[in-house]
């Protein structure tokens, strides 16, 4: 899962975790800490595609040769 959100700052913050739950709470926590609102926050599945791109990601070339 990606988390993001906007900080303080205006900047945009992202944070892959495989445990939303827990970081929401984390982050919510901090956040009510601070006195402060999470803008923008979104909470994403990856695609199939980010799951393969993740894999192959420095996979070798499937070309044959033992190089």
């Amino acid at each position: 899962y990606r988390v993001a959100y906007r900080n303080g700052h205006g900047g945009i913050v992202e944070r892959d975790t495989d445990d939303p739950t827990t970081l929401l709470h984390e982050l919510t926590s901090e956040a009510l800490a601070r006195g402060e609102r999470l803008e923008d926050l979104t909470v994403t599945r990856p695609t199939l595609e980010d799951v393969y791109l993740e894999l192959t990601a420095g996979a070798p070339p499937e070309d044959g040769s033992d190089e």
